[in-house]
């Protein structure tokens, strides 16, 4: 996101240095929350395969998915 940030500060200087909500929807996908200039949130959580859905990963996976498969297999 510190390539965006920079792109917007050429072309936007005035939104670049408010409150930004970027997302990245490709064969990946993240998103980040920015404040003047400064990312202070993300959707990645410890690894890259945390946060949103992706194309070749789950994602966040909430922990009682994999109970509720025990449990039914």
């Amino acid at each position: 996101y510190e390539y965006i940030v920079h792109r917007l500060r050429e072309l936007a200087p005035e939104v670049a240095e408010g409150r930004v909500i970027v997302a990245h929807l490709g064969s990946g996908a993240s998103m980040c929350a920015i404040f003047g200039g400064r990312s202070v949130e993300s959707t990645m959580g410890f690894t890259a395969l945390d946060g949103l859905p992706m194309g070749s990963r789950c994602g966040q996976l909430d922990p009682g998915v994999v109970l509720h498969l025990i449990e039914e297999r």
